[in-house]
């Protein structure tokens, strides 16, 4: 019984510990965004991209990946993303 309750207080711990879907999201779309502002336009593509691993319709993941690729001329991959 002991042990049961220990195993039970680990897990309880371990699944609190864990973010949320949505925050795994916003922390993928920060990391992008501020890799953007640095202008290192294949490290926030590599965010927006591991955010859709996620979530593969994440609206600000997707247009984040088509203004990157409208900013270097690629536009039919922009409008993919977009």
């Amino acid at each position: 019984m002991k042990i049961r309750f220990i195993c039970f207080s680990i897990f309880s711990v371990l699944f609190a510990c864990t973010d949320s879907k949505e925050l795994r999201l916003q922390k993928f779309l920060l990391k992008g965004n501020l890799a953007l502002a640095e202008q290192n336009t294949e490290e926030a593509a590599r965010y927006f991209n591991e955010a859709l691993k996620i979530d593969p319709c994440f609206a600000d993941a997707l247009n984040n990946l088509g203004t990157i690729e409208f900013q270097q001329k690629k536009f039919s991959e922009a409008l993919v993303y977009y």
